[in-house]
C-alpha cells in the first residue's frame, strides 16, 4: 500500500529490499514448503526468546519497584542487555539495554511454521529460524532509529519481532557458528594443525582451515586458547577482533 511504499522509498536500497520481505503487507512468514528438519534452530530460538523475555520482564519489574521507592533501578537491571539483529545489517548485532526493550516475541514458534509453511532458507525464513543467537528487530523500530518518522508497529504484541529503541546501542560484527557453517567468515590458510586449549583445559588438534580468522596467534610451536563464548555458546561478539581461537568443528 501507499504507506509501505513511503517507508521503502525513504530507506537505502539495501534496506528497501529487506522491507519488501519483512513488512506486514508482504507477510514475512509466507514461503514455500521445505521438508528440511528445522527442530534445532527452533529449539535454540525458543530458549533465546524465553530467556530474553524473562530478562526484560525482570528488568522492567525491578525498575518499576525502584521508581515506587524513589530510587534508581538496580545496577543489574540498568546493565542487562539483549542481543538484537537489525534487518538492514545482517552481519552485525547490537546489544540493547533490557530497559529499552518493550516487546519480545513469544517463546514458541511451532504455530508460525505450521500456519505459514516457513522454510529454513535465511533469505525468507521466519525470524525464529534466522538467528538463534540474537532476536530480530521489527522493521518499524529500525525505521524509527533512522529518524524516518515511521509510526508504531501495527502488529503490536502479536509482532514476531523485537520492539526496542536501538539508538546508541553498541554494534558488533560477531562470529556465529550457524553463519560460519555457511562460509560467512574468513578462515586461516590451510596447512597447519593447531592445538587449541578448550574451556576446561581440554585440548584438541584442529586443521588451520577449520579456524575462523581472529587475532589469535596460529603458529607451529604453540597452543592457542579457544574462545569460551564461541565454543560454549556458539557465538562471539568480538568476531575477528577476538584474541582467542574460533574452531568450526572439534575432533
Amino acid at each position: 500500500n501507499s504507506f509501505c511504499t513511503l517507508l521503502v522509498d525513504r530507506c537505502p536500497p539495501a534496506f528497501s529490499r529487506v522491507l519488501h520481505t519483512l513488512l506486514p503487507s508482504t507477510n514475512p512468514l509466507s514461503s514455500s514448503t521445505n521438508t528440511t528438519n528445522t527442530t534445532p534452530n527452533m529449539s535454540q530460538s525458543r530458549c533465546l526468546r524465553k530467556a530474553s523475555a524473562t530478562l526484560v520482564a525482570k528488568a522492567h519489574a525491578a525498575a518499576r519497584a525502584a521508581a515506587k521507592a524513589g530510587a534508581m533501578p538496580p545496577t543489574w537491571a540498568r546493565n542487562a542487555t539483549v542481543r538484537v539483529h537489525q534487518p538492514s545489517r545482517p552481519g552485525a548485532i547490537v546489544l540493547v539495554r533490557a530497559l529499552r526493550v518493550w516487546h519480545v516475541p513469544p517463546p514458541t514458534c511451532e504455530a508460525l511454521h505450521r500456519d505459514n509453511n516457513c522454510d529454513v532458507d535465511p533469505s525468507n525464513a521466519a525470524p525464529c529460524c534466522v538467528a538463534p543467537t540474537a532476536l530480530l528487530l521489527c522493521p518499524y523500530y529500525e525505521l524509527q532509529a533512522c529518524d524516518t518518522g515511521a509510526g508504531e508497529c501495527p502488529s503490536g504484541s502479536a509482532c514476531p519481532y523485537v520492539h526496542a529503541d536501538v539508538r546508541g546501542a553498541p554494534e558488533y560484527q560477531p562470529h556465529e557458528k550457524t553463519a560460519a557453517a555457511r562460509g560467512a567468515y574468513e578462515r586461516f590458510a590451510p596447512g597447519l594443525r593447531v592445538t587449541v586449549v578448550l574451556p576446561g583445559h581440554a585440548t584438541a588438534v584442529v586443521p588451520s582451515e577449520r579456524l575462523l580468522r581472529t587475532r589469535a596467534f596460529v603458529g607451529l610451536r604453540r597452543a592457542v586458547g579457544g574462545c569460551e563464548h564461541f565454543v560454549s555458546r556458539g557465538f562471539c561478539d568480538r568476531g575477528a577482533a577476538c584474541t582467542f581461537a574460533h574452531p568450526l568443528a572439534l575432533p
